[in-house]
């Protein structure tokens, strides 16, 4: 064998060698960022308060909520619910908010704020709000989209940060509302069929105007999806019992 086919031979074996990690090297990645787009196992347990608790006591040591059948992402990417569990019972929703390290930059990017630096990872920048659209005709399902406001009624309800982490380049937060607040029945409007949409909307803590359209929005409850009915798991049951134990003292 010449030293031109022995040299050859080597060389391929090194880009062979080099293609096999290179392609190992992207595989590895991807499932990393895969396995870290996912919140971690306390953020996902149910959150519980008083009012949950209580509901978890009278209907002997269960509470039913339900999830709808997709993840919703908003249209720019900037937002995700891993989980959003609706809890007719307590007139409660429990919502887990994703956004990644390029969300922020790309908020500081944006031509409307320009800000001079990338907003800090571990602060709260953006306000998470639901807004609630009700049918005020039921008998008529052709007026439901616009918001003509004699026909369809919006609502805007605030909630309770309970949860916040950072998990390599995501960051998560869990939020409560308590839909009681903001003058709105849940339970009574499912059966009703009054309850269409819930949008879960993000202003920039400091653009907060209502008015105007929100920096982003999901789309997190839809009239025309199934419903998931679930019952709280084992490891939430725990924290019933902890709850119950500190609130005896």
């Amino acid at each position: 064998m010449s030293i031109a086919s022995r040299s050859f031979k080597i060389i391929w074996r090194v880009i062979k060698l080099l293609g096999t990690l290179l392609v190992a090297f992207v595989c590895i990645f991807l499932l990393w960022r895969m396995f870290s787009r996912g919140a971690s196992d306390d953020m996902e347990l149910i959150s519980v308060d008083s009012q949950l608790y209580e509901a978890y006591e009278e209907n002997g040591k269960n509470v039913e909520f339900f999830r709808q059948d997709k993840l919703s992402i908003t249209s720019d990417g900037f937002f995700a619910d891993p989980d959003c569990i609706f809890i007719p019972e307590t007139n409660q929703i429990q919502i887990i908010i994703r956004y990644n390290n390029s969300t922020l930059r790309a908020l500081a990017e944006n031509e409307k704020y320009a800000l001079d630096s990338v907003p800090d990872r571990n602060s709260n920048v953006f306000d998470v709000t639901l807004l609630v659209q009700t049918d005020l005709t039921p008998d008529d399902d052709t007026d439901n989209t616009g918001k003509n406001p004699e026909t369809v009624k919006y609502t805007r309800c605030h909630g309770t940060l309970v949860k916040s982490e950072q998990k390599n380049l995501y960051n998560f937060r869990r939020y409560v509302f308590d839909l009681d607040d903001c003058g709105i029945d849940m339970k009574e409007m499912m059966k009703s069929g009054d309850l269409l949409a819930i949008y879960c909307d993000f202003y920039y803590v400091n653009d907060i105007n209502y008015e105007e359209r929100p920096y982003s929005t999901l789309f997190i409850y839809d009239y025309k999806r199934d419903n998931k009915w679930d019952e709280i798991s084992k490891e939430e049951a725990k924290l019933f019992e902890e709850f119950g134990k500190n609130q005896d003292k």
